[in-house]
């Protein structure tokens, strides 16, 4: 490429520019298109000023609009989005580790369980009416007081009380 003269004159073909700036020489076309990249009036072969079209081209990639017509710049917005893909990557990662799970997957685990808890407490009252026939309403509340309170202490010393039935006998 030679270049001599005037620096506002210089013009390239689109093929020249499209290598220039990385980009496919469809994506230069529609940079004519869109007035960013000029063609030279001058030229009968489709060359373009290179010294406006770039400056034009960089001042594009610097001052976007987004969905509201507000002005920003690409590269913070390229910033953001690159941010937001790699934090994606890293959920993606830590899923697959076994370290973080599914919203649908924790809600399954909880309703199944709960649903578990649920079928214990109603099976109670048919486990315990042998043992609570003859007894007043007043010691049953006592023994059922006793065993929250024994339940509540196990647990202050971090220990687990699974046999709650060895406490509900009096």
């Amino acid at each position: 490429m030679n270049l001599s003269g005037n620096h506002e004159e210089w013009t390239v073909t689109q093929t020249a520019l499209s290598r220039i700036l990385g980009l496919t020489v469809g994506r230069i076309n529609q940079l004519i298109d869109e007035e960013i990249v000029v063609r030279d009036a001058s030229s009968k072969n489709g060359a373009v000023l290179l010294v406006e079209s770039l400056k034009n081209y960089y001042l594009s990639k610097n001052s976007l609009t987004d969905d509201k017509g507000k002005s920003v710049n690409y590269w913070v917005e390229h910033g953001l989005h690159e941010r937001a893909k790699r934090k994606m990557a890293e959920l993606k990662l830590r899923e697959r580790k076994g370290e973080l799970y599914a919203a649908e997957t924790v809600e399954r685990v909880m309703i199944e369980q709960l649903t578990n808890f649920r079928n214990k407490l109603l099976g109670l009252p048919a486990k315990f009416a042998a043992q609570l026939e003859g007894k007043s309403r007043a010691e049953i509340e006592n023994c059922l007081e006793e065993l929250a309170q024994n339940y509540k202490n196990a647990n202050l010393r971090g220990e687990e009380n699974d046999d709650l039935d060895d406490e509900t006998e009096t």
